[in-house]
């Protein structure tokens, strides 16, 4: 099973998500509004190509196609694909 990786983050704070298919950059910017409360500007983003094919240690919590989370069991044979690392800040530190 293919699963997409994607890390949102700021100077503080760091998030993870995994989601069954791959996401547009507009989907980006709504993951960081919801995990950084206040206001936030996008940085950068920076492609992260890696994968990593294996059966999964632990269960992970991943997001499907219709925005519902469902958790993966241990064991289940997973190809994570990274696709980007998003930088933001906080609007009331922009120049």
């Amino acid at each position: 099973m293919q699963i997409y990786h994607y890390v949102v983050e700021n100077e503080l704070e760091t998030f993870h998500y995994y989601f069954t298919y791959e996401i547009s950059p507009k989907d980006i910017m709504r993951l960081a509004r919801e995990a950084f409360v206040e206001k936030v500007s996008l940085v950068d983003v920076f492609p992260e190509p890696d994968i990593k094919k294996g059966h999964l240690t632990e269960p992970l919590r991943v997001i499907t196609k219709i925005g519902k989370q469902m958790y993966l069991p241990e064991g289940l044979n997973v190809e994570i694909i990274s696709k980007y690392r998003a930088l933001f800040q906080n609007n009331d530190q922009a120049p």
